[in-house]
């Protein structure tokens, strides 16, 4: 006996066999589709100035008992003698300094002032601010060893305005302009006290300001 498979049964096979060899193909050719796009990316970076000072600075600048009818005595952090952590000027140590911390973005120049133009004391006597001197240094310390940069020797009187750190001088650079950002760099200062003769005894105090810019900017956003 002869078994027949009939032939629509093979075809209807064969076609089923095709379509499923036409699906991936299908749908590869429909679903190979693209999208592209463009944005903008942006961000905006502040400026900052991060300036830290000594611990005696920040405790304000002191004198201490002084007499009448002397010149240039000297603040009494100034003469600590530390030559291992503290700037050398003038043969004089210093604890009074400022340093640019490296969180600044920039090199600062440095400005100072009084706010008044006086020292006084309770009973109303004053001391003009002129009377204040101060010599100023930049420094970089590394490997435990201080040097020294660009040493203004002229000693620059304290007034009431703005007045960059170091000299009076037109033409010097002065000490403490573009000190650098990187943690290391210093601004160091000495203070002086003239006591005119028959000055009333009595605490003199006067508010001091400091003021750090970005170089070349200039003391226009300083306040005090």
């Amino acid at each position: 006996m002869k078994i027949r498979i009939p032939i629509y049964k093979k075809l209807y096979f064969s076609i089923f066999i095709l379509v499923l060899l036409l699906i991936p193909i299908i749908d590869f050719v429909y679903g190979a589709t693209s999208y592209n796009s463009n944005v903008i990316m942006n961000a905006t970076v502040t400026f900052a100035i991060s300036v830290t000072p000594s611990t005696a600075l920040g405790g304000g600048i002191e004198f201490g008992s002084l007499s009448t009818n002397t010149n240039n005595n000297l603040a009494l952090n100034d003469t600590t003698g530390d030559y291992a952590l503290n700037v050398t000027l003038n043969m004089n140590s210093t604890d009074y300094n400022l340093t640019v911390d490296s969180t600044s973005t920039f090199n600062v120049d440095f400005f100072n002032k009084a706010k008044y133009g006086y020292l006084n004391n309770s009973e109303n006597e004053t001391i003009l601010i002129q009377n204040v001197t101060l010599e100023a240094n930049q420094s970089y310390d590394g490997n435990n060893v201080n040097y020294t940069k660009g040493y203004e020797p002229n000693t620059i009187r304290l007034t009431a305005s703005w007045a960059g750190i170091g000299s009076n001088s037109t033409t010097d650079k002065l000490p403490c302009n573009n000190t650098v950002n990187t943690g290391s760099g210093y601004c160091a200062m000495i203070y002086f006290l003239d006591v005119p003769a028959n000055q009333p005894s009595g605490n003199y105090n006067t508010t001091y300001c400091f003021c750090a810019v970005e170089v070349g900017a200039g003391s226009g956003a300083c306040s005090c």
